[in-house]
């Protein structure tokens, strides 16, 4: 029988993406048509999840990997409240995401390739070195995101069939993370709050001369002792360099969003929902960071390219997992999500921001913590 789709949840999930389309239409016209080919590989995306999970939901089941859903209990027909639920469908979508962001890098090589060779001929070698050094960090960047989110693919499908412990979902994420850290490009330090910065810098006197620098108040100079930690005098208390420290907050960052949405689950369409309305709200941010920020609007840019075909992924397997669910993603589509979202945020450098759109996830992180250590 044909899975026939909810009109409310369908209708909720193309609302999800008017804003970033809204906003999108306000971009300048070759940005604007670099998102619409990356929107299109995102609809292929979508369209291959569609179709390849019903197939491949049937091996999961014939190899033995099927639960029982719980949501079903009440039903009065046995064959449905008793029916074999194929589990680990999250491979599919993750399979389209890696082919959809792999399709995107090798669109930027070619765009890239391009405009070096028109480079070289207009500004001679110096142009062409510049071009090359940032399609060759650019390209870290994809393949440092491939390895990463694949590595967490393989932990979370080993885990739907081997049941590994809980150390294990806790040591291998921290791993995962080492490709996106060695590849990083942003800065390393945090910006104290406005209220806050005279409990670390004292400012100067008002007859003092012009670049005079106040001084550190006892905790100011005390954050300043730690190891790796730097106060900032020249920003007079505003800015804490943190060096290594950041580097290990991001790699922490990672294994807690790789968990958290494997946390937060076990109804139909949980799972793939949450991160379905992470992922829009996410590609609203960064698209709207690219409208006012052009600063920092490649990495922006980039986090949009890694979102679209994540957003094809996910509503794909959604499409099958609404409830009355016909298949399970699986713990292989959290460690997905989590991943996807991290290397987004990490490569995207908007670290801090991320836990906004993760505050259900982190109450229910501590909600759930006493039963962890049980």
């Amino acid at each position: 029988m044909a899975r026939r789709w909810d009109p409310l949840a369908g209708t909720g999930a193309a609302l999800l993406l008017v804003p970033s389309i809204y906003v999108a239409s306000l971009l300048d016209d070759q940005t604007r048509g670099g998102l619409l080919s990356r929107a299109a590989i995102g609809v292929a995306v979508f369209a291959g999840t569609l179709l390849l999970v019903p197939p491949l939901a049937a091996y999961t089941e014939r190899k033995g990997l099927f639960g029982r859903d719980l949501g079903k209990r009440w039903h009065p027909e046995p064959k449905v409240r008793d029916a074999r639920v194929p589990e680990a469908l999250g491979i599919v979508s993750a399979l389209g995401w890696l082919v959809g962001v792999i399709l995107c890098e090798c669109l930027y090589a070619r765009k890239e390739g391009g405009a070096s060779g028109a480079g070289a001929g207009a500004s001679g070698a110096g142009l062409e070195d510049q071009s090359m050094h940032k399609a060759v960090e650019e390209q870290a960047k994809y393949n440092s995101a491939l390895v990463s989110v694949c590595f967490m693919v393989l932990l979370g499908f080993m885990d739907d069939v081997l049941d590994l412990p809980w150390r294990a979902k806790l040591i291998l994420p921290t791993v995962a993370s080492f490709p996106l850290l060695v590849t990083y490009t942003g800065s390393t330090s945090i910006v104290v709050p406005r209220p806050l910065r005279p409990f670390f810098q004292t400012p100067p006197p008002e007859a003092a001369p012009e670049g005079t620098h106040g001084t550190l108040t006892p905790l100011g100079a005390l954050v300043d002792a730690l190891p790796f930690v730097t106060v900032d005098s020249a920003a007079r208390g505003a800015v804490l360099e943190l060096g290594i420290l950041y580097l290990a907050y991001m790699c922490l960052l990672s294994v807690f969003c790789t968990n958290a949405l494997n946390i937060y689950a076990g109804i139909n369409g949980l799972e793939a929902g949450q991160a379905l309305v992470i992922a829009s709200a996410m590609l609203l941010y960064a698209l709207l960071q690219v409208l006012f920020e052009a600063a920092d609007r490649e990495n922006y840019l980039f986090a949009a390219t890694l979102l679209l075909p994540f957003w094809g992924a996910t509503l794909g397997l959604l499409w099958h997992n609404w409830f009355p669910s016909k298949v399970f993603v699986g713990d292989t589509f959290c460690y997905f999500a989590g991943m996807t979202f991290a290397v987004v945020g990490i490569h995207g450098h908007f670290t801090k921001p991320l836990w906004l759109f993760f505050l259900p996830q982190l109450v229910n992180f501590f909600y759930s913590l006493p039963q962890l250590f049980k």
